[in-house]
């Protein structure tokens, strides 16, 4: 009777452990289920990452280009007034910074806290140094090759200057790209205040294009159209083409406004001087943007034309 029970017993155990050993593999079989989903979530999550990783970089890439060609074209425009920084430089930061890559600080610029917040179709551009955060710019992405960048006049007096902020219409420019470079850009309503000599002048660049070699069939280019006023008088025309090898053209007329009021005549006359400069240019591009050296081979000659009223 005894025996009988010790082995109703073991019979018993044996097969309580033979469930609870069924049960710990249905478990472990789970939880291996589980481990494998959660690893094909990770790599999808992670390759996005990566892939939007790319896109910043090129996208920085881009920006820091556009960074120095504004920078040259402004030194060949006003070398003595020239800002310390452009506003394709802020945005160029904000999109290194982004793309997790490391650069000093922007030179006498108010704020180092750049963001980006990107939706699916935008990128808006944030300094966010004080509350409320300020949007320096918006970009429409419309496809993946075709960008249009507006710039937020009132969000830029550091680096334009007050005067410049109140035009109406605000800076934009279309950039068109091409497997992640860049071919195509026109903007439109640039404007930078000048000191000079303790006066303010407003620099307007009506048109600003750059056309890469590929669109040309013959070499890198930036068409400049702009007109220096002061006190809302257009004083200078400028109209320059700068081929990123070969001989830059720039002709500039400068328009004197004569005040006859104090002989009783109302009429103002305007002569017209026009200076045609010819500039061999040497040009290099690499990964940091554009590098450009400068030779003026012939003096500039004075075209003085008839006074017209």
């Amino acid at each position: 009777m005894k025996i009988s029970r010790l082995l109703f017993g073991l019979m018993f155990i044996l097969n309580m452990t033979s469930c609870t050993s069924k049960k710990n593999e249905l478990s472990l079989a789970q939880i291996d289920d589980h481990d494998k989903n959660l690893t094909v979530s990770q790599t999808i999550v992670l390759k996005t990452v990566d892939e939007s990783m790319v896109k910043i970089k090129n996208q920085a890439q881009v920006f820091r280009f556009l960074a120095s060609l504004e920078n040259e074209i402004l030194k060949l425009i006003i070398p003595t007034s020239l800002p310390v920084v452009n506003q394709f430089d802020v945005l160029s930061y904000a999109f290194d910074l982004q793309a997790q890559i490391k650069r000093p600080s922007l030179k006498s610029y108010e704020c180092q806290k750049i963001k980006l917040k990107i939706a699916e179709k935008k990128i808006t551009v944030l300094s966010e140094c004080e509350k409320p955060f300020k949007t320096l710019a918006e970009i429409d992405v419309l496809t993946e090759k075709l960008y249009v960048i507006r710039f937020i006049n009132a969000s830029w007096a550091s680096v334009v200057g007050i005067s410049a902020t109140l035009q109406i219409e605000p800076r934009e420019c279309v950039v068109k790209l091409k497997t992640n470079s860049l071919i195509e850009m026109e903007c439109t309503n640039t404007t930078y205040t000048l000191k000079v000599d303790s006066h303010l002048q407003d620099l307007r660049i009506k048109k600003y294009s750059y056309k890469s070699k590929k669109e040309t069939k013959d070499s890198n280019e930036v068409a400049v159209e702009a007109a220096i006023y002061k006190d809302l008088i257009e004083i200078k025309k400028i109209k320059m083409t700068v081929p990123f090898s070969g001989q830059i053209k720039i002709i500039e007329k400068e328009i004197e406004v004569k005040d006859d009021f104090a002989n009783y005549n109302s009429q103002a006359d305007a002569v017209e001087v026009q200076n045609v400069k010819s500039v061999a240019s040497q040009t290099e591009i690499n990964e940091n943007g554009l590098e450009y050296k400068e030779d003026i081979k012939d003096s500039p000659k004075d075209e003085v034309q008839q006074p017209f009223r």
